[in-house]
């Protein structure tokens, strides 16, 4: 959920700029946002460390789905990495389960 005024700012479009057919004046309310999935797994292994994610985001039923600044309601991404480590300190504290 979004304010009004968080809104405006990144989707109303203000009538002086609707000057093209397909950019209508926009003025959205404050509500509803989204929604967002991820799922995200990491090891770290002796010497490196890796990890993936994957996000889903959706503005489908937002309050501001409709306005023309919006161009596609769903988006899928993910990613991966890997880190050498290269050192690590040799004063080892256990840790309280």
């Amino acid at each position: 959920y979004a304010d009004r005024r968080y809104n405006q700012y990144f989707y109303a479009v203000d009538p002086i700029f609707a000057m093209l057919p397909e950019r209508p004046a926009f003025n959205p309310s404050g509500g509803y946002g989204g929604t967002t999935l991820l799922a995200a797994v990491s090891k770290r292994f002796s010497n490196f460390w890796i990890g993936a994610f994957a996000k889903w985001d959706s503005v489908g039923g937002a309050v501001f789905s409709d306005s023309p600044l919006v161009r596609t309601k769903n988006n899928l991404s993910g990613g991966m990495g890997i880190a050498w480590i290269l050192g690590a300190s040799s004063a080892k504290v256990e840790a309280q389960n």
